[in-house]
This record gives structure tokens, C-alpha cells and sequence, in this order.
């Protein structure tokens, strides 16, 4: 039985609401996670992560991230994921997990 996907936001992200209403509208039951109140704990980023890569999950463009943008190519996968975890702005969003497979960002990759 295929599990419930999950949306991953923030509940003031703009993108983030258009994701949720777009699910809602295409009738697709989801369980939200909003990771500003509930924040996601280390594991739960590299179970995030392991769907794609710590790289396409770091938000780069946001200005949380400019202090790490030169050193991009010297940071490990795990320095991105304690970065992460520590700072919810770094990690892009929405992001949707349905079936082990992962959409980041909006518009949102679906498939029924």
C-alpha cells in the first residue's frame, strides 16, 4: 500500500500555499509538515536528502545562505545537512515526498 505523501513548508511561503492548494484541487490526500513550527531533526533531513541529493535540498538562493554561497564546492553533504537543520530558511521548499520519490519546488512534479 502506497504511503501517504508528505508536504514539507513553510506555512508563509508563498510557493508553499500554491503547492498545498494545487494538491488540494487535484484531490490528492497529504499529510503537511510545516518544518518552521515543527522543525525537521537531522535524521529526518537525510532521509529528505537520500531522494535526491543535500545539494538540490539546500536552498542556495535564499539570503540565509549567502554567508556559505563561496564555499559551495568545499562543503560535504553533511555539513548541508547540520546547516539545514539548524536554519529551516536553507532548506528549499516546498518539497514533496510521495511514493520515495521527491518534487522540490513549485510548481510541483505530480504524478497519479
Amino acid at each position: 500500500m502506497p504511503e501517504t505523501p508528505v508536504l514539507y513548508l513553510w506555512a508563509r511561503c508563498s510557493a508553499c500555499r500554491n503547492a498545498r492548494q494545487a494538491l488540494m484541487w487535484s484531490g490528492v490526500a497529504f499529510d503537511e509538515r510545516d518544518f518552521f513550527k515543527d522543525r525537521l531533526s537531522i535524521n529526518e533531513i537525510r532521509r529528505i536528502v537520500a531522494l535526491s541529493s543535500a545539494d538540490a535540498v539546500f536552498s542556495w538562493k535564499s539570503p540565509s545562505a549567502e554567508a556559505h554561497r563561496e564555499r559551495r564546492h568545499e562543503l560535504r553533504p553533511d555539513d548541508l545537512i547540520e546547516l539545514m537543520a539548524g536554519e529551516p530558511r536553507l532548506i528549499r521548499r516546498p518539497i514533496l515526498v510521495r511514493n520515495g520519490e521527491i518534487s522540490i519546488g513549485y510548481p510541483l512534479r505530480t504524478r497519479t
